[in-house]
């Protein structure tokens, strides 16, 4: 994947304890079927796109706590879930980012 444009700002992307340690489990799950490199270029292209395009996921709600919203997106295998506040340029991960059915990870 090409680097960004020294003109991009990215936004800052956290995760979640839950989700980091979720994301360990899948890796191990996935050594277990022989797709432990498949699953860490999803999981590197993902952050790539939340830091460089989070806008990319399908919107879902409004969130209370204005501009802040709850978007879905996927990078195959996984679907991830994810506040974004453009404002802040902050995307929150907090929910456990998931494999997609029929995957081989689920």
């Amino acid at each position: 994947m090409d680097e960004p444009s020294p003109y991009v700002t990215e936004y800052r992307v956290v995760y979640s304890e839950q989700v980091r340690n979720g994301l360990k489990d899948l890796v191990a799950r996935a050594c277990e079927h022989g797709m432990k490199k498949m699953l860490l270029q999803a999981i590197k292209d993902l952050d790539y796109r939340l830091k460089i395009y989070p806008h990319f996921g399908e919107h879902l709600i409004d969130l209370n706590l204005k501009p802040a919203r709850l978007l879905i997106g996927v990078v195959g295998p996984l679907v991830v879930r994810y506040v974004l506040d453009d404002e802040m340029r902050l995307v929150m991960v907090v929910s456990p980012i998931t494999p997609m059915p029929h995957s081989g990870l689920e």
